[in-house]
This record gives structure tokens, sequence and C-alpha cells, in this order.
């Protein structure tokens, strides 16, 4: 099994001014149930609006550069994860095409978007990495909290 990361994305407008519905928490708090049943589900949450965030930009030099949110495009915001293990990444896609917020139209984005993205396996994908680094990111993980 391979694990992915479902990222729901859309408008900030819808994400910051509309509160979801009571129909719409309890199909999504049962889409997080039929996940967690088939034993798809390893961790999910949601993200509050870019407006509360930052980002950090590093430049060729190094220099760093602190930019408060809200961020562009508004369409985009990524407003939660989950992450999930499945055999495939149409797996994946199949457990995106179930979530709820993907059945309901958006009301001012011209669309609503789950992205499916692969974790990276770092053994496996990152042939620079040495037994000693995989030793220490095997360590790292182990001391991780659980949440």
């Amino acid at each position: 099994m391979e694990r992915f990361m479902l990222l729901p994305k859309g408008d900030v407008r819808d994400l910051s001014q509309v509160t979801p519905s009571a129909e719409l928490i309890s199909d999504m708090l049962d889409f997080v149930g039929e996940l967690k049943q088939a034993g798809a589900l390893i961790s999910y949450d949601g993200l509050d609006p870019t407006a509360t965030a930052a980002r950090v930009h590093v430049n060729k030099s190094g220099e760093q550069r602190v930019v408060e949110g809200p961020f562009t495009p508004d369409h985009e915001q990524v407003s939660g994860f989950f992450l999930i293990s499945a055999a495939s990444l149409e797996d994946a896609v199949g457990w995106a095409k179930k979530m709820p917020l993907a059945a309901a139209p958006p009301t001012t984005a011209p669309e609503f978007v789950v992205e499916v993205r692969r974790i990276t396996d770092a053994q496996a994908d990152l042939p620079a990495m040495t037994q000693e680094d995989h030793v220490r990111d095997l360590q790292h993980r182990r001391d991780l909290p659980v949440a």
C-alpha cells in the first residue's frame, strides 16, 4: 500500500465566509467513517484560510522574505487534508471522487478541486539518501508524537 494526500481546494470566499451546513458536516463525517472502516484513513484535518497564513520565500542568494496572507489565486486555497493509504493512484482518486465536497457545487469558484498526491517513499524515491540518512529518518519518524 502507498500513502496519498487528498487536498481539497476551494475558493477562499467560500471557505472563510460560508459556514458549512449541518448536512455537509454530517456527510464529511460519514466520508471519514467510510475511510476509517476501509482501513484507508491515516489522518485528516482542516486548515484555516490563507488570510491567517504566512509564506517564507528564499531567493537564490539565500535571503529570506516572509509574506503574510491572503494568497492568490482565491479559487485554489487548500482547505484541509486527508492522509490515506491506497493500493494505487487510481484507488486514491476513487476516494477523492467520494468526498462530499467534490459532489457539492461551489458557490463562487468555477469548480471545486481535490488534488491527489502520492507521499514520497524517501528510501525508494531519493537515491542520494544514504543508509545513515535512512536510519536518522526512521528515528525522527519513530519519535513523532501520535495525534
